[in-house]
């Protein structure tokens, strides 16, 4: 990867009480009402901004600052800056990294504002089932190497069909109809009943009826392949040799 390398000595600092000078970047961050507030305390105390100016690029889009820009707003005092021509959210993105990390989730939300559909219907999958995102990709079915797919969020090359999110709500309905014998639930749990599901021969109706007649069997293994014994052994349960089904 190029990276961009600045001298800051070479750049003039701004100072201005004119906030509306100022642009948000398309995909960067919403405002952290956390950090926010703690920097209003910080700053209200010792106002040290002056030796920590905002950077904007050509178009006096915040680069890097847009919490300290707020708080000069909030408190009414000037904020200083420096322009870097030639920046965005590439930098946004190496700033943010070296700084408090970016969430996959903000990822996720940043590629979606700009306008990448896989995303959007991604964010949506989650928003309108209020799910974790680990669990969301785990109704998809579509994650074989959670590296590769880490990686993929990260670049803006995540691939998520309308097809994909409609088996996904499909796999979620099944496990809805099973999850409330589960003290718990994790990914490995979901994989496997999705595993499972899609055995020839396989039927929802009788495993529900399993778990109904022996609940007790019912338990959340850290182990995906335990997991699979789990299900085989409540599916089996009081079954004739002849009609058992093996899932692993």
């Amino acid at each position: 990867m190029n990276e961009l390398k600045y001298n800051l000595e070479n750049f003039e600092m701004h100072k201005t009480n004119d906030y509306s000078l100022f642009k948000s970047v398309i995909g960067n961050r919403p405002i952290c009402r956390i950090n926010f507030r703690n920097l209003v305390k910080s700053i209200s105390k010792d106002n040290l901004l002056p030796l920590n100016p905002i950077i904007v690029n050509q178009n006096m889009q915040i680069i890097d600052g847009q919490h300290r820009l707020e708080v000069a707003k909030h408190l009414e005092i000037p904020i200083y800056y420096m322009i870097i021509n030639n920046t965005g959210l590439k930098q946004i993105y190496s700033l943010n990294a070296a700084q408090k990390k970016w969430s996959y989730m903000d990822y996720i939300i940043s590629y979606s504002v700009q306008g990448l559909k896989d995303y959007t219907r991604l964010l949506e999958f989650i928003k309108e089932y209020k799910l974790p995102l680990s669990h969301s990709f785990a109704y998809l079915d579509i994650i074989q190497d959670s590296k590769t797919t880490i990686q993929k969020i990260i670049e803006g090359k995540l691939s998520i069909s309308e097809d994909d999110i409609k088996n996904a709500e499909i796999n979620l309905s099944n496990f809805l109809a099973i999850e409330k014998y589960f003290e718990s639930i994790n990914i490995k749990l979901i994989k496997a009943f999705i595993k499972i599901t899609k055995h020839k021969g396989f039927s929802l109706n009788r495993l529900k009826s399993k778990l109904k007649q022996k609940p007790e069997l019912a338990k959340c293994y850290s182990n995906y392949q335990q997991n699979l014994r789990m299900f085989e052994d409540v599916y089996n349960f009081k079954t004739q040799e002849k009609n058992t089904m093996r899932f692993f």
